[in-house]
């Protein structure tokens, strides 16, 4: 029996063998079969029986199920592509919402439940931005990866302190810390709830030092997309954006050099922060002939964001970066300076990026793989973001007479090692030189205030000329280091060296014009003997700064494009050359009328690179002009002998005596007459629904508004009194009272942005030195330290 079936097995297998086109005949008559159990069997894994010839089987039958087979997808495609993709998505959509609702805070997840994705015309705008110019892949789309490799002990955030040496770091180490001991024993997490089934808030709760969606990037850009459309996308398209980037970075970012054009793309830009977006596009919008009522619409909007978004609890680099464009260029013209925002944004982006840890120095070492080269471009675009608000807070501080914020910290000092790291960009190399400028001329300032024995903090019992000689020094060693024997990048444009090249000259005759107004107005107080040196210095670099603007940088159209404070910096000088043409100088000028036609070039210069009547070089030219002409006008008075007996009479009356020792009652007579009542205007009771009359009521009785006419301002005529002239301080600094308290010479206390001919309320600007007849400096004192008589005599213009 066993040989026969061995043998007929044999039998069997040699005929097989010998007869392929069987084989592959039988194999396709072999039926398709479906599954082999119904789906209430396999749910219970159970064998199916009684559906050999077709349903029901006898498991259904018995429990009135309905017995359903499933076709087998065993070897095959599946048909379904479009359903399963669609399922696919819903269950992604699920597991996101869950971890945002987890990750963030409970009102934005409660938000997100009830909102799905829908195509809506404002949506489809995002999606579209996003995908018309793709993030760089190893630096947007590694960021999740990186951060589950890099992760450090407890996922502190970018906010929270790097140690438990303060009582906000071991605050945040004890509750990560203890959430770290839930995640091992969950038992007492699941304790913990049963306790109380309230929400906790504060640092009650788990989430309190937990990062939120907007810290993690690829979450951010999922919440951005899904939940916080830019609103701009709604009334502005794919193809402007983009136009409004090209913009900027062909004629603005070279002004600061505070983005990337190969990082800072519209589709990265947009993922991050609709704040920044819109304010980049606000900026260039100014430019952008092509529809020219987007500018006003995209700077309303940008206003509004930017106490909106700290209002909703966001803070991130790229909003700090959004403030400090909005400092340069965005405010926009307002009416008055205490309407001004310029210097309330600036502090605003310094505080958020100090929230932010900008200031400290990372102790990672990089590594050489996608995800460590991604990482270290995010680092160095934080450093040069808070290189950026050092160099303005040092820069608008010396412009405005305010003190500083950031103090130097490693960062800083060490800047010029940092434009060449492996992540620097051709740019940085220009954000380091303005750096150590600034380093040298705030280093200087501070000395010069640094007096204790007065109320202006102002040095007086000390040598001026080697101060500020010593001081040049530094300066000149910069000039030598960043402009004489800098190496160009090869990367860079034509247009961008050629502009970095003519504002390197600007800012270096800039700080030489600032230092040595603090030796002339020395000189011209206390050491007549030095006048002659400080007036050279002055007067050269101030016309060296107004050349520059005249022949380089108006007509070649750089300075059509170059932030607010730029034409700050230029009507200073020009400003400065006017004040030189004074009696006091005769002796160094040889034709006054070769400055006047200088400033009247700087002017119509101003004038013909505005983008429009609103533009700050308009507001600039207009405000040269008008100082020009009473600069003329008093000239005239002064010769036709009109103001010879005021000035006589106010020199008669200091001589006997009838003048206080600090000047003020001068000071205060000449701009207000004899009214003694406006000495209290600094301290009336003013609110933001304006003057009070009668506080001991409530609501209290508020006072009439006071008419333009009033002499609790500063009127044009008042602003260029003879007063106006005297001071040659650094601006913010100088005597006057209405351009003391923030701004250099605003007609009417008007603002650093935006210049305008009103009044102003009286600021606290008699504390500053001032050219009071106390110094007594006189045509006899003069004529000793040149040596020389005019014809007329030398009158003090005070």
């Amino acid at each position: 029996m066993n040989d026969s079936r061995k043998k007929a097995r044999k039998d069997d297998e040699s005929d097989a063998a010998q007869s392929p086109t069987a084989e592959k005949e039988e194999a396709k008559a072999k039926p398709t079969r479906g599954s082999r159990a119904c789906t209430v069997c396999r749910r219970l894994k159970m064998k199916c029986v009684g559906a050999e010839h077709g349903p029901p089987c006898k498991r259904c039958q018995t429990g009135n199920h309905e017995c359903i087979f499933e076709e087998s997808n065993r070897g095959k495609r599946s048909s379904k592509k479009h359903e399963l993709l669609t399922r696919s998505l819903r269950k992604m959509e699920r597991t996101l919402d869950t971890v945002l609702r987890s990750i963030g805070n409970p009102s934005i997840a409660s938000g997100m439940l009830s909102r799905s994705p829908s195509p809506s015309a404002q949506i489809t705008s995002t999606q579209a931005l996003l995908a018309s110019s793709p993030s760089p892949p190893p630096r947007a789309s590694s960021s999740l990866q990186s951060y589950r490799n890099h992760a450090p002990g407890s996922p502190k955030l970018h906010s929270l302190p790097d140690n438990s040496l303060n009582p906000l770091g071991l605050l945040a180490e004890a509750s990560l810390a203890n959430r770290r001991a839930q995640a091992i024993h969950p038992s007492a997490m699941v304790a913990r709830g049963a306790e109380s089934a309230e929400p906790k808030m504060g640092v009650a709760s788990d989430n309190y030092f937990k990062p939120g969606p907007m810290t993690i990037l690829p979450l951010r850009r999922l919440y951005i997309e899904r939940q916080i459309q830019p609103e701009m996308l709604s009334f502005v398209s794919t193809d402007e954006v983009v136009a409004l980037f090209n913009i900027y970075f062909d004629h603005i970012n070279m002004h600061c050099s505070l983005l990337d054009r190969n990082f800072h793309t519209p589709s990265l830009v947009c993922s991050r922060s609709p704040f920044l977006l819109t304010t980049i596009c606000s900026i260039a919008s100014k430019f952008y002939t092509e529809k020219p009522d987007l500018h006003p619409r995209l700077t309303e909007l940008a206003k509004k964001l930017a106490f909106s978004v700290p209002a909703q609890g966001y803070k991130s680099v790229e909003i700090v970066q959004a403030y400090l464009l909005l400092a340069l260029w965005g405010c926009g013209a307002v009416e008055r300076y205490e309407q001004d925002k310029t210097w309330l944004l600036l502090g605003m982006a310094i505080r958020m990026g100090t929230d932010l840890n900008l200031h400290r120095k990372t102790a990672v070492t990089s590594v050489d793989t996608q995800e460590g080269k991604a990482r270290d471009h995010e680092v160095h675009n934080r450093e040069r973001t808070w290189i950026l608000c050092f160099c303005l807070d040092r820069s608008f501080s010396a412009q405005m007479g305010k003190p500083h914020s950031i103090k130097e910290d490693y960062i800083i000092r060490h800047a010029a090692d940092w434009y060449r790291a492996p992540a620097a960009i051709p740019t940085d190399a220009s954000l380091a030189a303005y750096v150590e400028l600034q380093r040298i001329l705030s280093r200087s300032l501070d000395f010069l205030y640094s007096a204790t024995d007065s109320a202006s903090g102002l040095q007086v019992n000390c040598d001026y000329m080697l101060i500020i000689k010593t001081f040049e020094t530094q300066i000149l060693a910069w000039r030598q280091e960043w402009i004489a024997h800098r190496t160009w990048d090869a990367s860079e444009s034509q247009a961008s060296v050629e502009y970095k090249k003519l504002i390197s000259q600007f800012y270096f005759h800039y700080a030489m014009l600032v230092l040595n107004s603090f030796g002339l107005q020395n000189a011209l107080e206390r050491a007549p003997i030095d006048i002659g040196h400080f007036f050279a210095r002055c007067h050269s670099s101030a016309i060296a700064c107004a050349n520059l603007v005249r022949d380089e940088l108006g007509p070649r159209g750089y300075m059509k494009y170059s932030p607010d404070s730029h034409f700050v910096q230029t009507s200073y000088a020009v400003l400065s050359l006017l004040k030189l043409v004074r009696p006091e100088f005769q002796a160094f000028l040889d034709n006054e009328q070769t400055t006047l036609s200088l400033v009247k070039d700087v002017a119509d210069v101003l004038e013909n690179i505005a983008a429009n009547p609103l533009h700050t070089p308009v507001l600039y030219s207009g405000f040269l002009r008008a100082l020009i002409s009473a600069k003329l006008e008093a000239a005239n008075s002064a010769v036709n002998g009109d103001t010879k007996p005021n000035i006589d009479q106010e020199q008669s009356s200091a001589s006997q005596g009838e003048m206080p020792p600090n000047g003020f009652s001068h000071l205060h007579q000449n701009h207000y007459g004899s009214d003694s009542s406006l000495l209290l205007n600094e301290f009336q009771f003013d609110g933001e629904m304006g003057p009070v009359a009668d506080m001991s009521t409530f609501p209290p009785t508020m006072a009439p508004a006071p008419s333009e006419d009033t002499m609790g301002g500063l009127t044009m005529e008042n602003i260029l009194s003879s007063g106006f002239w005297d001071s040659m301080l650094v601006p913010g600094y100088n005597s006057m009272d209405g351009l003391s308290g923030g701004f250099v010479f605003g007609a009417g206390g008007s603002g650093m942005i935006t210049p305008r001919f009103g009044v102003s309320p009286m600021h606290s600007g008699t504390n500053t030195p001032s050219r009071g007849m106390s110094n007594q400096i006189t045509q006899t004192s003069i004529n000793a330290a040149f040596d020389s008589q005019l014809k007329d005599g030398i009158k003090i213009d005070s």
